[in-house]
């Protein structure tokens, strides 16, 4: 087992020595072998913090340029979680006791991909599906038991999981389901591939660092979109239920291994084997292009950080231990306000402005919520939990009724002097409730001759505040093209509205033609029934004036007969 010194329990150094001494290394080795993806020579800050069992265990956390490509790289390692109860296989004993045997090498391997993923390639999320991310992180080492014990607590929500995250790109708060669902999808996208003739995954990745979107690869790799390669969700869980569930091997569904492409059977201590390590120099992944910088305090747990996987700071500056603070000589300006809304703004002499040298640190987006709606009256479900991205929700109550959020809706912010910098609380595990009463101001018109023969016309907000396009600005490359997507998603608003019109326009000339024949048709029925009557009484006029004439002729003959019978007896 190389150089290891062995357990020391004090945590920090047993975390540094686990990470020197094989889960690094192995991680790496894995990730180049079946993704393909290596380091870029960038540095890898190593942070230990101490947290409560069963928080975050471990985080990467980036900053991106203007390509998508993170710039910066840092590991965070909650220390409460990843003490190495043994070693090499970092059985942690609470988590053990869950049922996630060896996890401190597997989440190694898995935070690993998220950094060596994010300095290849476009690693935001509308070029990079959450899924995915979370998906492929997993993949590499498996995620045999956790996802059969997901599956048998609640398939429902994997299946609701996998038939959100095929149509939308929405950042899912880490959970089961999303891990779970991440993973069968990757496993599923992974067999599309190799059934196509391709490689499976590492295929996608050469995609992706190429500079095509994932939606893209996907396409060309397997003929089918996203959405209808997963389309059959509940099949799709099913499957992969089946597979792990009557596997007696104790492989654990990692790529490469014996279930997933009939290799090695791969089982939770040896996935990531740090007994296959070899450099113990310190810099563990050099061959693997990147360059760890350990933690230099070794006496005492650093603070533990706020992270901002959420509702994100708009601009910030210099990372050191999850603060951000100004670096000597520099000016650090930080905005109070949560999401893109947050966005700061420089304007003035072009000249002067370059020459102040401004950079963006962390850059915003848009704040997410996941909004249920309920009747007030009732308590009965009106929309179910939908996720949505900025503070302008629509057709939340219904297809003509936005809502907009104030920036800040259920966070707090303070101003942090130890941090030098505000700290966000509440975010996506902090729950927001107002009420809403509703008007009905749209317009009901009757169209027939029957009751309830009515057509409703509403009309929506089409201001530039509710179009989303009242802070649109081309500053810059970067506000410009997302002001590109504010106005073609506003071009969008209005030509739906336009097309409701357009339909309702239709309609109604469709209701007046028909009326129109229809009061035609009364009019002619009106004419054949007078025309009727009027030979019914002429013919009652001459039947009449024939009887009166019959009556007057017969009284004229019966007048002459006396006096034809005189003229006789003359």
């Amino acid at each position: 087992m190389g150089g290891h010194p062995g357990l020391t329990g004090d945590a920090i150094t047993d975390i540094v020595n686990a990470m020197k001494y094989g889960w690094l290394e192995s991680s790496m080795s894995r990730i180049e072998e079946q993704y393909g993806i290596i380091g870029t020579g960038m540095d890898l800050g190593m942070h230990i913090y101490n947290d409560e069992p069963f928080g975050v265990l471990g985080l990467i956390a980036y900053s991106y340029d203007g390509t998508g490509v993170a710039q910066t790289a840092d590991f965070y390692i909650d220390a409460a979680d990843f003490h190495p109860h043994t070693w090499p296989e970092g059985d942690v004993e609470h988590l053990s006791e869950a049922g996630l045997q060896y996890c401190a090498p597997r989440i190694t391997a898995h935070e690993m991909v998220h950094a060596t993923m994010a300095v290849n390639m476009d690693f935001r999320d509308d070029n990079v599906d959450y899924w995915f991310k979370e998906g492929t992180a997993e993949f590499i080492h498996g995620r045999a038991e956790a996802y059969v014990t997901d599956y048998e607590a609640d398939r429902a929500a994997i299946v609701s999981y996998i038939d959100t995250a095929r149509t939308t790109k929405d950042h899912f708060p880490p959970a089961n389901a999303s891990y779970s669902g991440g993973y069968v999808m990757t496993w599923h996208l992974h067999d599309a591939v190799k059934t196509a003739g391709g490689n499976g995954i590492r295929d996608i990745m050469d995609d992706l660092k190429s500079g095509t979107s994932l939606e893209d690869a996907i396409l060309a790799r397997t003929g089918q979109s996203t959405a209808d390669l997963f389309a059959n969700a509940g099949a799709i869980v099913d499957n992969y239920y089946n597979k792990l569930k009557t596997d007696t091997t104790g492989d654990t569904g990692a790529i490469g291994g014996y279930l997933v492409d009939n290799g090695d059977v791969l089982t939770a201590d040896k996935v990531i084997d740090a007994n296959t390590a070899s450099n113990f120099s310190g810099q563990p992944i050099a061959d693997y292009g990147w360059n760890v910088v350990w933690p230099t305090d070794m006496s005492n747990f650093a603070d533990t950080p706020t992270f901002y996987s959420h509702n994100s700071l708009a601009s910030t500056a210099g990372t050191v231990e999850g603060t951000y603070h100004s670096i000597g000589g520099t000016i650090v300006a930080h905005s109070a306000v949560a999401g893109s809304s947050g966005d700061l703004t420089f304007s003035g002499d072009e000249s002067l402005l370059k020459a102040l040298g401004f950079a963006e640190v962390k850059a915003s987006r848009e704040t997410e919520y996941i909004v249920s709606v309920n009747d007030a009256h009732d308590g009965q479900p009106v929309t179910p939990r939908t996720r949505y991205s900025g503070e302008n929700l629509r057709a939340l109550l219904g297809p003509n009724v936005d809502v907009q959020l104030g920036v800040n809706a259920g966070l707090d912010v303070r101003w942090d002097d130890d941090r030098v910098g505000f700290t966000f609380t509440g975010g996506m595990e902090n729950r927001h409730d107002f009420r809403v009463h509703l008007v009905d101001s749209a317009i009901s018109l009757h169209i027939g001759a029957n009751s309830g023969q009515n057509v409703t016309l509403g009309i929506g907000n089409l201001s530039s505040s509710a179009l989303g396009i009242d802070r649109v600005t081309v500053q810059d490359m970067d506000r410009a093209q997302h002001s590109i997507a504010l106005l073609d998603r506003a071009i969008s608003q209005v030509s739906s509205q336009r097309g409701k019109l357009g339909s309702m326009q239709n309609r109604l000339d469709h209701s007046i033609n028909s009326l129109n024949v229809a009061f035609e048709s009364l009019q002619a029925s009106e004419s054949r029934i007078r025309d009727v009557n009027v030979s019914k009484e002429m013919t009652r006029l001459v039947t009449a004036q024939m009887l009166s004439q019959a009556g007057t002729s017969m009284l004229g003959h019966a007048n002459a007969m006396p006096h034809m019978v005189m003229q006789l007896l003359q």
